[in-house]
């Protein structure tokens, strides 16, 4: 495997293509519908880009890399030839490409990417599926000159994977978010936070997340909690109350074998 497509020019791609790049593959092409997207894209890395699905060259490899429900649109159509179709999505089964080429799979980096910041594919794993052996010890084999850690991984733990991961990532920003707010609305600042965050992720490094746990939830202290659920509104006393709940029952969960479903906050 030697030569590689792009489709797409988005977050991910804007991370792989450099990554791909210095891991010595020919990235032949860099194509999306949007002209403007791929041009910025091909001209930042120094690497062809068309919005001509008809102009994409064959390639060994063809890395779809669009939001999940564009990707039939955007592998429609082409001509894969001998060469293997992926996509990067977390919760798109595999065979939803089968339609399209007879060689395909998935290439799923567990990571969360943007233009502005590249990340160290080293430091990150890529669960890989495929349509047969072949495909998946080519695929695997292409992770691992990334640089990556390689696991395979079918679509329904890979799907659990996605959830998981928005769990750890897109949920824990959301809190960063509301706990800005809380702090912007009496003048305070957010950066004040950053070494209990540093903190808190760094322990679960070596300590079990649930082990790792601290505050007035998992203290059962009833006090705090409620003086803190009376000076939110809105989603925030709700998100607060359904949280630390959940925090209480995990807690008897792991002490007791069971979840008391019917326990309260205690106030």
């Amino acid at each position: 495997m030697q030569s590689v497509v792009i489709i797409g020019a988005g977050r991910v791609a804007w991370n792989l293509v450099p990554a791909i790049a210095e891991s010595g593959y020919r990235i032949l092409t860099v194509y999306s519908l949007h002209e403007e997207s791929c041009r910025q894209l091909g001209e930042k890395y120094g690497v062809p880009y068309t919005n001509d699905k008809h102009r994409i060259p064959p390639a060994d490899l063809y890395i779809c890399s669009v939001k999940d429900d564009a990707i039939t649109d955007a592998v429609g159509g082409m001509d894969f030839g001998n060469g293997i179709l992926v996509h990067t999505a977390g919760s798109v089964d595999m065979e939803i490409l089968k339609p399209f080429a007879g060689k395909y799979g998935v290439l799923y980096p567990l990571q969360s990417f943007s233009k502005q910041r590249r990340v160290d594919f080293s430091t990150l794993p890529f669960y890989v599926e495929a349509c047969n052996e072949e495909c998946l010890a080519e695929l695997s084999g292409f992770a691992r000159k990334l640089g990556s850690r390689v696991y395979p991984c079918n679509s329904v733990q890979r799907k659990k994977l996605h959830i998981a991961a928005v769990f750890a990532s897109n949920f824990v920003n959301h809190m960063y978010a509301l706990a800005d707010k809380i702090l912007t609305e009496e003048g305070l600042d957010f950066s004040e936070l950053l070494p209990l965050i540093d903190e808190t992720a760094a322990k679960v490094h070596s300590v079990r997340p649930q082990a790792a746990q601290t505050g007035p939830a998992v203290r059962h202290d009833a006090k705090i909690l409620s003086s803190h659920i009376q000076c939110l509104d809105g989603y925030g006393k709700e998100i607060y109350t359904l949280v630390s709940k959940s925090i209480q029952d995990l807690q008897n969960e792991k002490f007791q074998g069971t979840t008391k479903t019917n326990q309260g906050l205690g106030f």
